[in-house]
């Protein structure tokens, strides 16, 4: 004697559709600011990993002067550029451990300039604390990145060193522009 055993589906409950926007966010409720990268912006310059084949960041097709974001991934061509729309402006002095003690970040970020006050030139031309830190005067632009389809996405281009003359010289044109009104 066979025992057959007829499988039934149970169709009672099941959504007709699944409306995704309704759904949009479910699920993420607990993500906050802390457990997010913001896109950094970076120009890619000879000597950038993302140029360097034998690097884990390396990316193919990019080249130097194209514009990367360390977060996506994505490489923007630099003749072709980007629309970034300028939000905020802060002047940080963040404070670095020599390469090889480091962390692969800033040990700490003031706000503050007297820091630099406290700071001596070393022989390797950086500006040293007493604890053996360096700190490098940083500008960083938080901006807008507005894509092809014209969307938006927050991301922040960090300029130091060579690249603060072009930081003071965005912020001069951002101040000096007028528009005309109604």
């Amino acid at each position: 004697m066979t025992d057959k055993k007829e499988m039934t589906t149970k169709k009672d409950n099941l959504p007709a559709a699944i409306n995704l926007e309704q759904m949009a966010g479910q699920g993420q409720e607990y993500v906050t600011a802390r457990d997010q990268k913001l896109p950094i912006l970076k120009i890619l310059y000879a000597n950038s990993p993302v140029l360097d084949e034998t690097d884990g960041k390396h990316v193919e097709t990019a080249k130097q002067g194209d514009i990367w974001s360390e977060t996506s991934g994505t490489v923007w061509k630099g003749k072709q550029g980007l629309i970034v729309v300028p939000c905020l402006y802060i002047n940080t002095f963040n404070e670095w451990k020599d390469k090889g003690d480091s962390p692969g970040r800033p040990v700490g970020i003031h706000t503050d300039p007297s820091i630099m006050s406290q700071t001596t030139r070393g022989a390797d031309n950086k500006d040293r604390l007493e604890n053996g830190n360096y700190v490098e005067t940083c500008g960083n632009h938080y901006v807008l990145l507005v894509t092809e389809q014209g969307d938006a996405t927050p991301a922040l281009i960090t300029m130091k060193a060579t690249q603060l003359k072009k930081s003071r010289k965005w912020n001069s044109m951002l101040l000096n522009l007028k528009l005309n009104g109604k």
